[in-house]
């Protein structure tokens, strides 16, 4: 099941009309597992193998391709004009990386929304959010994944490259907060930080 977490909200953080109303607001997270604490189920690897140590996830490349990721399938399906955001936490071990990402895709992976970090530091955490208006109709009423990518210029380099992971997470917006209330990017970072 989704974990639900607690969200104090202010006024002067998030504009809208239920703002004001509430203190706390309970935001459920659609990714199964997106703290790792049941290893890396609900989790698959492409063109990787991968493990949880210490509520991380470890991806691996395997060496058949320079595009490498973990997905998650199960998340819920997408429907036109609702916002979504997506954040987690991610790192590669390397220096051959040459971008690591962040994407909602629906089950066929057609790409819905990505976020994207070229040239990734080694052993560099960056906090990726990013919040994605559902606009394409030909998304709506498909299930959604999310997918985490770490990229190199060829198989043979991602070879036992490391990308590791943590605290992912994926909230419908619209669903939360109502159609036009839905916060920006910058203000459910600050939401979540807390």
């Amino acid at each position: 099941l989704p974990i639900c977490f607690p969200v104090t909200i202010h006024e002067s953080e998030v504009d809208t009309k239920d703002a004001t109303k509430v203190d706390k607001l309970m935001a459920t997270n659609l990714v199964t597992n997106g703290d790792f604490s049941n290893g890396t189920t609900g989790w698959s690897a492409t063109n990787s193998s991968h493990s949880v140590l210490n509520n991380t996830l470890i991806n691996v490349g395997s060496g058949a391709s320079g595009t490498v990721y973990s997905r998650q399938f199960t998340l819920p399906s997408v429907n036109l004009n609702d916002v979504w955001y997506l954040k987690a936490r991610i790192r590669v071990t390397n220096s051959e990386s040459t971008s690591i990402a962040l994407q909602l895709a629906n089950a066929s992976l057609m790409a819905i929304g990505t976020l994207t970090q070229s040239n990734p530091l080694q052993n560099q955490w960056y906090e990726m959010s990013i919040r994605i208006p559902l606009t394409n109709a030909n998304v709506n009423g498909t299930n959604a994944s999310i997918l985490l990518f770490h990229l190199y210029p060829s198989g043979a380099i991602a070879l036992g490259k490391v990308m590791e992971v943590q605290y992912v997470s994926a909230i419908n917006l619209t669903q939360l907060f109502g159609a036009g209330n839905e916060p920006t990017r910058e203000q459910m970072d600050k939401l979540l930080s807390v």
